[in-house]
């Protein structure tokens, strides 16, 4: 069983590290227009594909951003050479060399509760070791 299986019509989901929209595509499927689902990734490459995947959902958003325990001016994205999914705000835990980097401003869990146009019923994490940091800003 996977998150989407126990989504509703109608439910809130935030997708944190949406990375190319797989997941974000599956719950919107599963919310329907009564629903909405908020996805956020900080890196532009997947950002934009993720936007081209769920443009036909007008009840999803994607916004670009990283997501951490408090606001924050920006904070910088590592590129792994080998996936945008180990894209990492750390260069320790890219595999190998990282291969470049961005910069991006840093949102909260409770920022984004606050723009959600539905109540949250689930929230995915896949943050490539920013999980603690995402949790300590949602209270």
């Amino acid at each position: 069983m996977e998150l989407a299986d126990l989504l509703q019509p109608g439910d809130g989901v935030l997708d944190i590290g949406a990375n190319i929209g797989v997941y974000t595509e599956r719950y919107a499927e599963k919310v329907g227009p009564s629903g909405y689902v908020l996805g956020v990734e900080p890196g532009i490459v997947a950002i934009t594909e993720a936007r081209e995947r769920c443009a036909r959902f007008p009840w999803v958003a994607l916004l670009r951003a990283a997501v951490g325990a408090k606001l924050e001016a920006e904070t910088r994205l590592y590129h792994d050479p080998g996936a945008t999914a180990r894209n990492s705000q750390w260069a320790e835990n890219v595999i190998g060399d990282p291969a470049g980097s961005e910069t991006m401003r840093v949102v909260t869990v409770d920022f984004l509760a606050e723009i959600m146009l539905q109540p949250i019923r689930a929230i995915k994490i896949g943050a490539q070791g920013a999980e603690m940091a995402i949790l300590d800003g949602a209270t």
